[in-house]
């Protein structure tokens, strides 16, 4: 029996969707797609999942659709200087070389916008972050 309420939202439908937009060859190369497409194969484990979602809740300073107005975008570019805060906050009880490994890791793949602006792929950061955690 079908729900007429105009705000029930078919969840089911919606992962399945999902799904199938995770497998579309296109986007095989975006750092998140792959992340998320192993946390529906189950490949990683529910504390790397929450990990991960902590992560991506400090970059983006909340919920993501609130960062950049709402948009979508196929790669979220984030300041260098906010990725290598949130880097220190999150592994701050680390030793300062794995962490300084992990900035110069971020800082190599950064892109010049304009004269001084410095941006990273955010997907690139909290895959940094979640590989050094499943290493941890």
């Amino acid at each position: 029996m079908q729900n007429l309420d105009p705000g029930f939202i078919n969840t089911e439908k919606v992962r399945i969707y999902f799904y199938q937009d995770i497998q579309n060859p296109k986007v095989q190369k975006l750092w998140e797609c792959n992340i998320f497409k192993q946390f529906f194969d189950e490949q990683a484990l529910m504390d790397e999942v929450y990990f991960y979602l902590h992560c991506r809740y400090l970059l983006f300073q909340g919920p993501q659709m609130k960062h950049n107005n709402g948009s979508f975008d196929m790669i979220n570019f984030i300041s260098i200087e906010h990725a290598v805060n949130i880097v220190t906050l999150v592994l701050y009880k680390f030793k300062t070389h794995e962490c300084d490994f992990i900035l110069d890791k971020i800082k190599e793949k950064a892109k010049r916008k304009g004269k001084t602006v410095m941006l990273v792929d955010s997907g690139f950061v909290l895959a940094l972050l979640l590989e050094y955690y499943r290493n941890e």
